[in-house]
């Protein structure tokens, strides 16, 4: 099951899914999908260089691939849930041996 934060549609059409995933223990970052295929980009939305038309972030963009512009709000509502997220792995319960253990082999099962 994925857990996607934002859907957008971009100007030509292609739908952008955002998804947070865990991909060690209590370490989140954003998967950016554009039109169904993994685009590489920053872990967390960063300003745009120049920013323009209410369009203040990007995800995406490294090794020659799409950059997506976004919004303050969708910056903020992405920058909040990985906040959540973070503060939420950072109990002393998610600290102990058996259940780090068990939270690792959730992310990697059988090698």
């Amino acid at each position: 099951m994925r857990d996607i934060v934002l859907t957008k549609r971009l100007g030509d059409g292609r739908l952008v899914e955002v998804e947070v995933q865990e991909y060690a223990i209590g370490k989140y970052r954003c998967m950016v999908y554009v039109a169904g295929k993994w685009v590489d980009g920053p872990e967390q939305p960063l300003p745009l260089p120049m920013p323009r038309a209410g369009l203040t972030n990007y995800l995406g963009g490294r090794a020659g691939g799409p950059q997506v512009a976004l919004t303050g709000a969708e910056a903020e509502v992405i920058s909040s849930e990985l906040s959540r997220r973070k503060a939420a792995a950072d109990g002393p319960a998610n600290q102990t041996g058996f259940r780090q253990e068990r939270r690792y082999r959730s992310l990697h099962p059988a090698a």
